[in-house]
């Protein structure tokens, strides 16, 4: 409170010594002088409160707008923070989207270079196949050939051991003889054969000489020959 002037120190003691005045001697002008002192000291400190009140008000004030100030720039900056970190994030997400990206563009050149390179080593194993079983084919129908060619020589000389030697056969009957005989052209005949010629004929049947002489030489040698090929042919034929 304040020492000097109205509702001040003064005034307070002025008023308590009028008050102890008006009572000890009951003057109406002494009270009414400290009514209007305590009255005017009531307003003043009426007055002072509120001006107390109201600078209290603006401090408060102040120190609320100061505090929503800096709360205003508190959550600026909380905001901005927020922003920069959301920004950030959105960064990162797209870094981390285009890195997905290239990762999936490298998985699918891979998984395509891998697909062309298997299929080079399919179509390489599958001409490998065809040339294997090319050769296979050509080595089947060699072997095929040899065995054809070993058959038909086979068969060959089968027949050929079969087939009787020219000098085994009548030049008349042209069938195998059974009594071969030389006559006098010096060829051999089946007796029956060249006697048969001879009752018509006077010629040599393979020369067309005229023979001097019918006279038929039995030839032995030949006959076992036959006989003995006859044999072997019997064997074969029953084995």
């Amino acid at each position: 409170m304040h020492e000097d002037g109205l509702g001040g120190r003064k005034d307070v003691l002025e008023a308590r010594r009028l008050f102890g005045l008006a009572a000890a001697q009951g003057h109406e002008r002494a009270l009414s002088e400290a009514e209007r002192l305590a009255n005017a000291m009531a307003e003043s400190l009426l007055a002072e409160e509120e001006a107390e009140k109201g600078k209290a008000s603006k401090v408060k004030k102040k120190k609320k707008k100061n505090k929503s100030s800096n709360q205003v720039r508190l959550d600026a900056k909380a905001e901005a923070g927020l922003a920069v970190e959301a920004e950030l994030a959105r960064e990162q997400a797209e870094a981390r989207e285009i890195e997905a990206a290239n990762a999936l563009v490298t998985a699918r050149e891979q998984e395509g270079a891998e697909a062309a390179q298997a299929e080079v080593e399919s179509k390489a194993a599958q001409a490998e196949m065809e040339e294997q079983a090319r050769k296979q084919a050509e080595q089947e129908a060699q072997a095929a050939e040899a065995q054809a060619q070993a058959a038909a020589a086979a068969a060959a000389a089968t027949e050929k051991a079969r087939k009787p030697p020219d000098h085994f056969l009548c030049p008349i009957t042209q069938d195998v003889m059974i009594d071969p005989v030389s006559a006098a052209d010096g060829h051999m005949y089946e007796r029956r054969a060249i006697e048969d010629w001879f009752i018509g004929h006077s010629t040599s049947p393979m020369t067309g000489a005229k023979l001097e002489v019918k006279i038929l030489f039995p030839n032995y040698a030949i006959r076992g020959l036959i006989r003995t090929w006859q044999e072997v042919q019997r064997s074969v034929r029953e084995s």
